[in-house]
């Protein structure tokens, strides 16, 4: 599912994004964290290592609406690691519209729970 390609980042398969945007919902309504983490963590590798024209990053408005649902999680590491994938994205402007049209740039309240 995914291919290595040059240095500069890596090829990813329509099916993988489904495949874990699918497994992300699961995850949110069973209260799974550790598959939420598992999910984020490969959205995070995504996000760092894809560049202009991957389908991650076509696909970039769609994916940040599906990650802002994991900030309302009561889960510190799931919000770190949401923050982290809108972190990359955010190099993006339509990403930080979005974050700020939906008030969704504030610290997790739970960041603050620990």
């Amino acid at each position: 599912a995914v291919v290595s390609t040059q240095s500069t980042g890596v090829s990813i398969s329509p099916q993988l994004i489904k495949f874990l945007i699918s497994l992300g919902e699961y995850s949110l309504k069973s209260g799974v964290h550790e598959i939420s983490l598992n999910v984020l963590c490969g959205f995070n590798n995504m996000s760092y290592y894809n560049g202009e024209g991957s389908i991650f990053l076509k696909h970039r408005t769609l994916l940040t609406d599906f990650l802002m649902r994991f900030l309302t999680v009561n889960h510190t590491g799931v919000n770190i690691e949401a923050l982290g994938v809108l972190g990359n994205l955010s190099q993006h402007w339509d990403v930080v519209q979005m974050l700020v049209d939906n008030k969704h740039f504030l610290v997790p309240s739970s960041l603050f729970r620990q």
